[in-house]
């Protein structure tokens, strides 16, 4: 018995919708957003099932502990619906997605094996914007007091207090704030990722990855540069090759 579901997850709560091979919805349930709750659910549902999510800020947790249980799991786009939306409605949408194969854009999920790797990209990149909002707000001090900033004199240390001194004191208050901010913020661009990247498994942080294989570097390698990183996310074809030929396994 083929099974096709869509699952529209939120926090607390996972609408399910379960549909049979020619499109009758067998059933519609809300499950706790929980892994062993869905995991549960999933295992008493019976047949060869099919799991349809959205991607989302819980789509690669999900991907990772409950792929074991289906034939297949595919993460998909969102899309732009006119209409009445509701999570019903959208759990349905996916369950007959699925069922079609009108899946429209797929996200690749990795099923945790980079997970260490795809992780520190995610802070190095949160981080990198953190730099940018702060030097921007910096900046509009300046200019908001008719201050001229040009070009990155303001950040440097000795220009930026010669520019601060023409600001009035509150302000200059505010500024010291964000220069510290800023400063805090700039050394941590510059952290490579740690040598092991042992795979984290099922997502608790114990055990290998699936078929018990473990990501781990050579313990003599040179940490992983920030463009290596992403240069081996975004590698569209065959990442353990890749990973040799720059050294990093």
């Amino acid at each position: 018995m083929e099974r096709y579901i869509g699952c529209d997850v939120h926090a607390s709560s996972t609408t399910v919708s379960v549909r049979n091979a020619s499109g009758k919805r067998l059933r519609r349930d809300v499950v706790e957003t929980n892994g062993e709750a869905l995991i549960s659910y999933l295992q008493g549902l019976g047949g060869k099932q099919h799991l349809c999510l959205e991607e989302s800020e819980w789509s690669q947790w999900l991907a990772e502990i409950l792929w074991r249980e289906v034939v297949e799991l595919v993460v998909v786009q969102p899309e732009r619906r006119r209409g009445s939306k509701s999570d019903a409605i959208d759990a349905d949408d996916l369950s007959e997605r699925v069922r079609t194969g009108d899946l429209g854009r797929v996200v690749f999920k990795d099923r945790g094996r980079y997970t260490d790797l795809r992780e520190l990209v995610r802070a190095y990149d949160m981080i990198t914007r953190d730099v940018v909002r702060t030097k921007n707000r910096l900046k509009g001090f300046y200019r908001s007091r008719g201050v001229r900033c040009p070009g990155g004199a303001v950040y440097r240390a000795e220009s930026g207090a010669e520019l601060a001194r023409r600001l009035p004191r509150a302000t200059q208050r505010a500024v010291s704030l964000l220069r510290g901010e800023l400063e805090a913020l700039e050394p941590l661009k510059g952290v490579a990722p740690p040598r092991d990247h042992t795979d984290p498994g099922n997502g608790t942080g114990s055990g290998p990855g699936p078929g018990g294989a473990a990501f781990t570097d050579r313990g003599d390698a040179a940490p992983i540069p920030d463009e290596a990183a992403v240069l081996v996310l975004l590698w569209p074809g065959d990442r353990d090759a890749l990973l040799g030929g720059l050294g990093l396994i």
